[in-house]
């Protein structure tokens, strides 16, 4: 039985380990969790388990694999591991310490270190048994004084809830739907997503035309012939209350106008004099002067709630999703209402064309990743994000097949260009493209085969109502870490000074450029620790 213990930037395949460099020494803060993987290779089938012997606490999880069908975008480059071919990859995260090995198979486990304040050299024994055969390895924790900086980034995640109902076999609003969605905003905010998406109406996103998602929308309204509105903000002021509890910091609101180009209205269910019955969607065209008076009595009503919750600073808008050049004219006119209405408040669209800023169409554009030096130094407030691509370039992203550093780069890469937020699609987003099928996405990665495995979530649905994390979770966790550490040696020191832990053969790194070296990423951060540390005492 061979066993390794390895950084978890380790992507731990059944026949070979795709990195992971280690000293055998994991430094942390005082007061941040950090981890190590345990990988396992037995020469007989049967049960692995995993044990810990320290004084510091532990969690185990077992890397789950799972079937990843489509790996990587047809323009992909050649940072994958696994050679980007379907197969089997380590993603799920289980919270056990056994698992069936096989032999000859390479198994891993992540160990979990929850500080506790204490500061110094902790021993941490890793023993494995596989039948009758018992063996041990030992890594030191080397936990530093320090102190963890209060999360900067605006980062989110749009979350589903639409998928919740429907996975879980639950009615919207019921009892076990408001504990899915406390459980699982909990999830995000231990990982570093501090905003979520809020369906005010049903989201206008990922919907072929004609079709509609479940109902979902927070706002109850009633309309009367004179067409006058009355709105329900009740599910609104629970959603927030529950994502208070949960560590949820803003509240992003839902699309006002479809996706790509802002052509119609999103679905608003009403209580009207006939009953219940959708009064605005894709019949209804973006300009339609019925639809604008409705925004106009929706925007006073829900400014006043704002206020009265105090909440105001913690809201931002919408107007449609990925506008793109054809789409210009069409998306000026949706985006001047709402400027109209919610002009007081941060009002964010992803677009990757400048010309939308350029043209003062948009005042605060998240372009892709893979644009982002068209619009550094020019907007007054810079985001970011990824989604289906880039997989080229070897630009960062979050699939299931790219090397966990290629993940975890994306703190760092925002750090350098001075982002204030991050934004992607999908949370939990467990339907085929379209949103035509529910799927198991521990069975169908991708999509159905539309979008590269992982793509569209990042927690998979576990049992007793609460999610199941996944490996690029905690990676993406690590790396808002990573940038709100920089963040904290440019506040103590200067940004020139954090800049410079950033710089690789004399060169600053850059979305397309950094290094390919587990051993430069953790002597970094090891650095950046130290010096905090160094700092504060």
């Amino acid at each position: 039985m061979e066993i390794r213990l390895l950084s978890t930037l380790a992507k731990v395949m059944s026949d070979k380990i795709y990195g992971g460099f280690s000293s055998g020494e994991l430094t942390m803060l005082s007061n941040l969790p950090d981890a190590f993987i345990a990988s396992v290779n037995p020469d007989s089938d049967g049960k692995i388990s995993l044990s810990i012997e320290s004084s510091l606490k532990t969690e185990i999880f077992f890397e789950k694999k799972v079937f990843v069908g489509r790996t990587k975008p047809d323009d992909a480059d050649d940072y994958y591991v696994g050679g980007g071919k379907s197969g089997y990859y380590p993603d799920a995260l289980i919270k056990t310490c056994e698992c069936d090995g096989k032999r000859g198979e390479w198994s891993s486990f992540r160990i979990e270190i929850i500080p506790d304040g204490r500061t110094g050299d902790f021993p941490v024994k890793v023993t494995v048994k596989n039948g009758i055969l018992k063996a041990s390895v030992n890594e030191t924790v080397h936990i530093l004084p320090g102190k963890y900086p209060e999360q900067s980034l605006i980062c989110t995640h749009w979350f589903h809830t639409d998928c919740l109902a429907l996975t879980y076999k639950t009615e919207v609003f019921s009892e076990k739907y408001w504990t899915l969605v406390s459980n699982y905003m909990k999830t995000a905010a231990s990982n570093g997503i501090n905003s979520v998406l809020t369906p005010l109406f049903t989201p206008p996103l990922d919907t072929e035309k004609g079709g509609e998602r479940l109902t979902v929308q927070l706002v109850s309204v009633t309309v009367n012939s004179k067409g006058k509105y009355k709105f329900g903000f009740d599910n609104l002021k629970k959603w927030i209350d529950t994502a208070d509890s949960a560590g949820i910091k803003y509240f992003e609101f839902s699309h006002l106008y479809t996706q790509w180009g802002a052509k119609h209205a999103p679905k608003i269910i009403a209580k009207t004099k006939d009953g219940e019955k959708r009064i605005f969607g894709w019949e209804t065209k973006s300009t339609s002067k019925k639809y604008r008076d409705f925004l106009e009595q929706f925007a006073r009503a829900l400014k006043i709630k704002l206020r009265q919750w105090k909440t105001e600073d913690r809201v931002i808008f919408h107007v449609s999703d990925e506008p793109n050049g054809a789409q210009i004219r069409k998306y000026k006119k949706a985006a001047d209402e709402i400027k109209k209405l919610f002009g007081e408040y941060k009002i964010i669209d992803a677009c990757s064309e400048i010309k939308y800023y350029e043209k003062g169409v948009i005042k605060n554009p998240v372009p892709s990743i893979a644009s982002i030096e068209d619009f550094y130094g020019k907007v007054p407030e810079l985001w970011t994000y990824y989604c289906c691509g880039p997989g080229n370039d070897y630009l960062p992203n979050r699939f299931i097949a790219m090397p966990n550093l290629r993940i975890r780069i994306i703190g760092m890469i925002m750090f350098r260009y001075d982002v204030k937020g991050f934004l992607h699609w999908g949370y939990n987003y467990w339907f085929t493209q379209l949103s035509k099928e529910l799927v198991n996405p521990y069975e169908q990665t991708d999509s159905g085969g539309k979008f590269p495995g992982g793509d569209g979530f990042v927690v998979y649905p576990g049992d007793n109502c609460e999610p199941t994390e996944s490996v690029r979770l905690k990676v993406f966790a690590d790396a808002v870490r990573d940038y709100e550490l920089l963040r904290e040696i440019e506040r103590k020191k200067s940004r020139e000074e954090a800049l410079k832990y950033l710089t690789y053969d004399g060169q600053l790194i850059s979305n397309k450029n950094y290094p390919h070296s587990e051993e430069w990423f953790i002597k970094t951060r090891n650095k950046m620790m130290e010096d905090l540390s160094n700092e504060i005492h």
